[in-house]
């Protein structure tokens, strides 16, 4: 149920993130790190230059998980 209710909150929050990003990365900058990354498809979704290095940081647990996920 909070899913539901709040998924317009979720997708703006996406949508505004997408945009910051590509933003910057027009800009020039060629180094994003993101926080508490979690299950963030973000790096593997959006059309970024190849040159441009993404580092996620989170709890080791979670990334070996996104890791397995993205593995298949």
């Amino acid at each position: 149920a909070f899913g539901e209710e709040n998924a317009w909150s979720f997708v703006t929050r996406t949508y505004l993130f997408d945009r910051f990003v590509a933003r910057l990365v027009q800009s020039g900058v060629d180094v994003v790190l993101n926080l508490a990354a979690g299950l963030d498809a973000r790096p593997y979704r959006m059309q970024l230059p190849a040159a441009l290095r993404w580092i996620e940081v989170d709890l080791t647990e979670i990334l070996d998980y996104k890791e397995a996920i993205l593995a298949d």
